[in-house]
């Protein structure tokens, strides 16, 4: 199941769902928040919510703004893969090897060093920073020994660090993926939902004041918006 979520200008959350043979575009998600809230917190909810009525999607393409690794690593503990662009820039580096240039598994855990040589052991702190510990005289012979940030200890060669920016710099590799470029393409799909919707139904100018007037209205509209889709797919 194909699903995208949009936040629009009125701090609005609506999360449609998307199917390959055709099926109606029905809206599963609807919700809205005061303006001081973070667009950041929209995608968990929403997640939330649509698992206790069972349909719950198994993909979620996001606004970048919900993309943050948390976010994501929160999704991925529901079920849920949230697709969203990597906010920020990556960090400019010289020429030395940096955890960046690691190979990592989706935890962000170092599987491979640049020279593809499996570290020995890996160890997790409390403190949330990683460690790889790496053959010694291995280490010792690579060609990469003087770019490398593998330092040496007292127990061998080891390499410490925080997974966090190493996700995010895998991340920010598959997103220049064309399999990830087009998935991500489906999210533009949620405006044939949108415009119907502010523009034939009205949702942009609503009638009612006050924030559990203006959900209700939009729940309501969202509703409308489903038996129509609906109605036009029985007759198809």
């Amino acid at each position: 199941m194909d699903v995208t979520i949009i936040i629009s200008v009125y701090y609005q959350s609506i999360l449609s769902f998307f199917l390959p043979n055709h099926a109606p575009n029905l809206i599963t998600y609807v919700n809205l928040e005061p303006a001081h809230c973070s667009d950041s917190e929209a995608a968990l909810p929403a997640i939330h919510e649509t698992q206790e009525r069972r349909c719950a999607p198994t993909e979620l393409l996001a606004d970048a703004a919900c993309g943050s690794d948390e976010n994501m690593q929160d999704a991925a503990q529901e079920g849920t893969k949230l697709i969203a662009p990597t906010m920020g820039k990556p960090k400019k580096k010289d020429e030395r090897l940096v955890p960046d240039d690691f190979e990592t598994d989706a935890s962000g855990e170092i599987v491979t060093c640049p020279a593809g040589e499996r570290p020995k052991k890996t160890q997790v702190s409390g403190k949330g920073i990683d460690s790889a510990k790496f053959d010694a005289g291995k280490c010792r012979r690579c060609e990469f020994r003087e770019y490398c940030e593998v330092g040496r200890g007292e127990t061998g060669y080891r390499l410490q660090y925080t997974p966090k920016p190493l996700r995010l710099a895998k991340r920010r590799e598959s997103e220049e993926s064309e399999e990830l470029r087009e998935k991500y393409r489906r999210r533009s799909r949620i405006e044939a939902t949108n415009a119907p919707l502010k523009r034939v139904l009205k949702m942009g100018r609503l009638r009612v004041r006050g924030l559990a007037r203006v959900r209700h209205a939009v729940t309501l509209k969202a509703l409308g918006w489903n038996f129509q889709q609906a109605i036009r797919a029985r007759k198809a």
